[in-house]
């Protein structure tokens, strides 16, 4: 005798004796058995298939009908193994009322990937042994399922008990799942509060208590889920009953999950912030580039004075280099205002030169050097063989001149060194300098357009913004370490062949 035999036999065998409707349906093909009991409770003809039954004979409640198909998807998913339960049934023509029964289910196979999703299942009437209080428990556990729709989860308290009940997704820290009734006092709820709430949260409780509030709100963070994330909720109470004194003896409430909501907020708040910070930057940045156009400026007008009232071929010298050395420092500060506007407006289109790099840092540095303070020395370590690579020459030759000429800025005594070395898929650059170094807050805000670590130092505080974003363009990355009083060095990778032009 099969399987399907051996089951229909023995809960047909039943029924007589216990009035319970037993059912067996496989989630993966919806093949189902069950006895004429189960069918009855139905009005439907013995041997049609469980889902269509659910689906042609819609007289489960609707509430009830969400419930137990959140169960079964839940099932064959394998995140539920058990369900506990209520359902109001009734059959049009035949019950005007809605009867109860109670629904016990459980997955006694599951292997889905063998097509088996085996839930057994039995319920009964329990409309006769109902009282009112359990009828009401069973409209709330009900009613849960339909709140958590909406990411709501019922409670009711009695000061007089210090016992709250809500449904077992929340007793069981399993958001949306089971929802039958339970109860459990406040200190045990108070552990799915986190600490930092609690203090709040039981002042909360104590003014409802004392009538100081008929309903109240607050927002806290509890442990929800299997994992038991904090999660922010919104707890809702309003006072139900009163004792002589005037206490509230009871109250009804809900718990809603706002978790997106307050990371929206927070996230409006991130803006803002960014928005109020860009627009001090904004202002830092007009009145920096005032003094930094001023500068070079002044310089240039009042050696142009000097100049024409030179008598010495050498003061006319002195002043002639101090002009180029500003009209230079002018340039280089309108390049990088330009630059950074183009990066920002994503207006840099990097193009595809085949590129010998060991000779362009050798270039480079020899621009470099004439800027260099006295004593300091700038050496290269390099391959003998010739480092050939593709990329964007302009943008590569700007990165080093930002990066080496930075280190000849800062570095009053020693050496500044380009190291050059690479891999198969990029060549990598070192550039190390024995100047005064930076602090870890300084190492952390390198990067940020406008900052400059002295307001001593001349310069946009763009340039090092600039070299970061080319290098991500290309598909590189920069890193920096640095030692107050030792020294810093920059390091940063070229793609030997790139992935753009």
């Amino acid at each position: 005798m099969n399987e399907a035999c051996d089951f229909s036999m023995f809960a047909n065998e039943m029924a007589p004796f216990s009035k319970t409707g037993y059912f067996k349906v496989n989630l993966c093909d919806d093949s189902c058995y069950a006895n004429d009991e189960w069918y009855n409770c139905f009005g439907a003809e013995p041997g049609m298939r469980i889902v269509d039954v659910l689906n042609q004979f819609p007289y489960v409640h609707p509430v009830d009908h969400y419930s137990l198909g959140s169960f079964l998807e839940n099932a064959k998913r394998g995140y539920e193994k058990k369900y506990m339960g209520y359902m109001r049934v009734r059959i049009p023509g035949r019950d005007v009322a809605w009867k109860w029964y109670q629904v016990h289910m459980m997955v006694t196979k599951f292997a889905p990937e063998e097509n088996v999703v085996e839930v057994l299942g039995t319920h009964y009437d329990v409309s006769a042994f109902m009282g009112d209080d359990d009828q009401q428990m069973g409209v709330m556990s009900h009613m849960s399922d339909l709140l958590q729709s909406f990411n709501t989860i019922p409670w009711t308290f009695d000061f007089r008990t210090n016992i709250i009940i809500s449904n077992r997704s929340f007793v069981d820290r399993k958001y949306g799942f089971n929802a039958a009734s339970k109860q459990m006092s406040w200190d045990e709820f108070m552990t799915s509060i986190m600490p930092e709430f609690s203090e709040e949260m039981n002042k909360f409780k104590d003014r409802m208590h004392l009538g100081a509030s008929a309903r109240g709100v607050i927002e806290v963070q509890m442990r929800l889920g299997e994992k038991l994330v904090p999660t922010w909720v919104e707890f809702r109470a309003i006072a139900q009953e009163y004792d002589e004194q005037g206490h509230v003896s009871s109250a009804v409430g809900t718990i809603t999950i706002i978790q997106e909501r307050k990371e929206a907020e927070m996230a409006m708040r991130d803006a803002q912030l960014k928005a109020e910070h860009a627009n001090q930057v904004k202002t830092s940045f007009l009145a920096n580039m005032s003094h930094e156009f001023r500068t070079p400026l002044n310089s240039i007008l009042g050696f142009s004075t000097i100049l024409a009232h030179s008598d010495t071929i050498e003061e006319r010298m002195q002043c002639l280099g101090a002009i180029q050395n500003s009209g230079s420092m002018l340039v280089q500060i309108i390049e990088d205002v330009i630059e950074f506007s183009q990066i920002e407006a994503g207006e840099i289109v990097l193009r595809n030169d085949r590129i010998n790099l060991t000779e362009l840092i050798n270039n480079v540095v020899e621009e470099c050097k004439p800027s260099r303070k006295a004593g300091v020395e700038m050496y290269i370590n390099a391959p003998e063989e010739p480092i050939q690579l593709h990329g964007d020459e302009q943008k590569i030759k700007l990165v080093l001149k930002h990066l080496i000429g930075n280190a000849s800025k800062y570095t009053d005594k020693g050496s500044v060194t380009t190291n050059l070395s690479h891999n198969d898929e990029y060549a990598i650059i070192a550039i190390s300098d024995t100047g005064r170094g930076m602090n870890k807050d300084s190492i952390d805000h390198i990067f940020d357009r406008f900052y400059k670590g002295s307001t001593y130092i001349p310069g946009t505080g763009l340039g090092l913004s600039i070299v970061k974003n080319l290098i991500d363009m290309w598909k590189g990355n920069i890193r920096v370490e640095s030692e107050i009083g030792k020294g810093t060095t920059f390091t940063f990778t070229i793609p030997i062949y790139s992935s753009f032009g």
